[in-house]
């Protein structure tokens, strides 16, 4: 559980108890989420020191309440370690192997109109011959995504849709096959298109529909979370709606960076869209320094899932106003070929730092509650971010307050405009990784403070 247990609280030690010789127990009340099944804890924390060395740890529930609540989290956590093993264990439930399946796709499906196409491959309307199902197939070539790739996005798909039990958040797989240069996905079709391209056939959105987006969002991310899945791309372009009815369904697409997550210590690779990746994904990953004895160290820098957490109030925030919170400056520069390049580190910086606003003029006619929410989800210490569960329960997501109706037109206005923008010059991958490493080295130190954590005893 130690791996698990996120302290966001740490009271002041008590000596309880004096022993023979230099030995005494030290207590005090520590605070905390654990990360996986998002369950609040409050914890006595005891340390028995022996000629100034720790050298015995215990931990006991805080109060009547919570001596009733450990017993039901050990059931849990051991229920999440066997869910965990017995899907990472499992063989994908579908064959790519046989190079002849993509005749059998063919006599099986007639292809129709390409629905969209994106880096990793294409996606077309087909109809079974057989039955009259309309699928969606996804051709991907085979010299664009590994195949150990594909099998781990496979799998994940697989993990996510059984999370939602009967919730209709994720897109849904039924089968795959395999021809001699692509791979193919058989998949639901969405027809109701991204979150953007009904705000731009609208002409407006409103404080009511971001509202209803992301209530459904962190109900997905909830179930996803305490299923041991971070997505790691979460973004408007990755959101879509089962139909073109107001109140269709969201669905949530594209699990190519997700992973499977163990607890707080595993993930460090630094992976997602610029704009919507949280501070410790900027910062994740290997960092050198030296320790107060002047030995040389290499830690990691990890994260879980409150990098989620992040992304959905920055979509939040851009649901409510048409603009990023964090907006990277484009810097002319005719020596480069696309003629400038965005300035990403600059950008980064202030992720890093929290460095953002909701200017008056834009959101006058968004509510103060709304407002909170955005900015308790962007808290830039993970620690304290809200986790998907804790979101859930915010008065704006759940009614207590009434969310404004009112059409606002300058958020297509300004999606539109950001859309063209980031169409027209894309974020160039080398001069990404440049920016995330230099911000990187800007808040390492070089040496380790003499008193990091832990509890000093007189």
């Amino acid at each position: 559980m130690q791996r698990q247990f996120n302290m966001t609280e740490v009271g002041e030690p008590v000596c309880t108890e004096v022993m023979a010789g230099d030995e005494a127990w030290t207590e005090c009340a520590v605070t905390g989420t654990h990360m996986a099944l998002q369950f609040e804890l409050r914890m006595r924390l005891s340390l028995k020191w022996s000629r100034s060395q720790v050298s015995e740890v215990k931990w006991a529930a805080q109060g009547e309440d919570m001596e009733q609540k450990i017993p039901l989290l050990k059931q849990m956590q051991e229920q999440f370690r066997e869910k965990t093993r017995e899907l990472l264990d499992s063989p994908l439930p579908y064959e790519i192997s046989d190079t002849d399946q993509e005749k059998s796709i063919m006599q099986r499906f007639s292809m129709d109109k390409v629905l969209g196409a994106g880096a990793f491959g294409t996606v077309k309307l087909a109809h079974n011959k057989v039955d009259g199902a309309v699928r969606a197939i996804k051709a991907i070539p085979k010299h664009l995504q590994p195949r150990e790739d594909l099998e781990s996005e496979i799998a994940l798909m697989r993990a996510a849709k059984t999370a939602m039990s009967d919730k209709p958040y994720i897109i849904e797989l039924f089968e795959t096959f395999e021809g001699p240069n692509d791979y193919y996905l058989v998949m639901e079709v969405v027809s109701g298109g991204e979150v953007f391209d009904r705000i731009e056939k609208q002409g407006y959105f409103s404080e009511a529909e971001a509202l209803s987006v992301m209530r459904q969002l962190m109900d997905a991310m909830r179930l996803l979370h305490n299923y041991g899945i971070v997505h790691r791309d979460l973004k408007p372009q990755n959101i879509l709606y089962a139909s073109n009815e107001p109140n269709a369904p969201i669905k949530i697409a594209d699990f190519g960076l997700g992973a499977f997550w163990k607890d707080m210590f595993e993930l460090h690779a630094g992976c997602g869209t610029p704009c919507y990746m949280a501070p410790e994904l900027i910062l994740s990953g290997e960092a050198c320094m030296f320790d107060p004895y002047g030995m040389p160290m290499r830690v990691w820098r990890t994260y879980g899932p409150s990098v989620d957490v992040w992304s959905c109030g920055v979509i939040l925030y851009e649901l409510c106003s048409g603009m990023l919170p964090f907006q990277p400056v484009w810097v002319q520069d005719d020596r480069l070929e696309e003629g400038g390049q965005w300035d990403v580190k600059a950008m980064y910086t202030d992720i890093c730092e929290g460095s953002y606003c909701f200017p008056v003029d834009d959101w006058q006619h968004i509510s103060d509650e709304c407002i909170g929410l955005i900015s308790w989800m962007l808290t830039v210490n993970p620690s304290t971010r809200p986790t998907a569960a804790a979101v859930l329960e915010h008065p704006w997501i759940v009614g207590e307050v009434v969310a404004k109706a009112v059409p606002l037109p300058h958020v297509a206005s300004r999606v539109n405009e950001s859309r063209a923008a980031f169409s027209a010059r894309v974020f160039e991958p080398h001069s990404v990784a440049a920016a995330r490493l230099q911000v990187q080295q800007a808040v390492t130190p070089a040496t380790m403070p003499a008193k990091a954590g832990g509890v000093e005893v007189d």
